[in-house]
Order: C-alpha cells, then structure tokens, then sequence
C-alpha cells in the first residue's frame, strides 16, 4: 500500500486488521484493501463475478484464481490463497452465494 512504515493508511489498516482478528470475520473489503487492490481491479473482478452469477455459470476456487491472475500480478499461490480468502468472505456476506463455491 505504502512504503512509509507509520502513513496514515498503514497506520489504519493496522487497526482494521486487529479488529477484524478480534471479530474473527474477514470481510471482502479488507482483504482487496490488505493486498492493494484498485479501484479498477475490483472493479473487474465485481463485473466477472456479476456475469457469471446472472448466467448462472458455477465460480470454482480455481475459476477464481485465474481471474484474479489476469487482474492484478501475483503468483499463482497467492492468487490462489486469496481467491480462498475472498469466496469465503463473499459467502458470509451472502454474495454470489447462488454461483460461488469453495470447491
């Protein structure tokens, strides 16, 4: 996000990531915000996972991961580590709960 260790961004991420602990939930929000995603990528990815949902194709983890690697760079196992992050998060939200699925 930044390079600055104390930003004001940083600094609030911090916080949001310890509450979000105490919680115990994940929401999709922090997650786009703890791996720097923009507005665009989201965006993108928001618009893929519409589609899909209106056509009623099933969204599988590995469907997952490869859009999120013509999205944004990452490896292939952090992008597989976040499309898990992400689904889950999606379906305690109750979003895409009609195509997404953990398998």
């Amino acid at each position: 996000m930044n390079d600055q260790p104390f930003s004001t961004n940083m600094l609030t991420l911090e916080v949001l990531d310890a509450i979000c602990d105490r919680l115990r939930i994940r929401p999709s929000a922090l997650i786009f915000l703890d791996h720097d995603f923009s507005s665009d990528e989201i965006t993108a990815l928001e618009t893929y996972l519409t589609q899909r949902s209106l056509g009623r194709v099933k969204t599988t983890m590995s469907d997952l991961t490869a859009q999120l690697l013509t999205i944004k760079t990452f490896t292939p196992e952090a992008a597989q580590t976040i499309a898990r992050e992400l689904c889950t998060a999606w379906l305690q939200e109750d979003r895409y709960t009609q195509t997404l699925t953990l398998a």
